[in-house]
């Protein structure tokens, strides 16, 4: 099963870069600096500075994916939610293991700002209704003590010193 999903997941790359990308890419003013290669099964992928590091092939030399293509953001999508829809900068680390996409942080933003999950639960904190204007009772000028009111408060039980015996008190608050 595994090896049918690779074989699938490597033809629709396939697929995808002859799409999207020129016949010669080398010579593409905008791939000048990737020094790119069609390594195994026809795949174009980029040389990167970590070629004498102990890292797995496929990070050393990440796939090369375009920008605007359905499928570039569809592997955004589940890398996010495989790692349980962890920040940008992991998502878009875990993504560049294998993967290489020009301006990838900006559409690896894009696709968890459209994260449904994500939007739900990291909104903000909540957010007061605007306060509404004062009533016309509050504005007019008054003597002190025009208004008051009285409120009951209790039962307040109070425990002796002896943590046996209780006695209710109530509290009658005037404002």
């Amino acid at each position: 099963m595994l090896e049918q999903t690779t074989r699938a997941e490597t033809a629709l790359i396939r697929l995808l870069q002859r799409q999207y990308f020129p016949a010669d890419l080398a010579e593409a003013k905008q791939f000048a600096q990737l020094a790119l290669f069609i390594g195994d099964n026809g795949i174009v992928r980029c040389h990167s500075r970590l070629a004498k590091s102990e890292f797995d092939w496929c990070t050393v030399c990440p796939i090369l994916l375009p920008r605007d293509s359905p499928l570039t953001r569809v592997l955004i999508w589940t890398i996010h939610v495989q790692n349980h829809h962890i920040g940008v900068s992991h998502t878009l680390a875990k993504f560049r293991e294998r993967f290489w996409v020009q301006k990838a942080r900006s559409l690896v933003k894009s696709v968890i700002h459209h994260c449904f999950t994500c939007r739900k639960f990291f909104t903000g904190p909540y957010q007061h209704p605007p306060m509404p204007p004062l009533p016309p009772i509050r504005l007019a000028p008054a003597i002190p003590f025009l208004h008051t009111g009285i409120d009951l408060a209790g039962p307040l039980y109070i425990y002796s010193e002896d943590k046996i015996s209780t006695k209710a008190i109530y509290v009658y608050l005037s404002v």
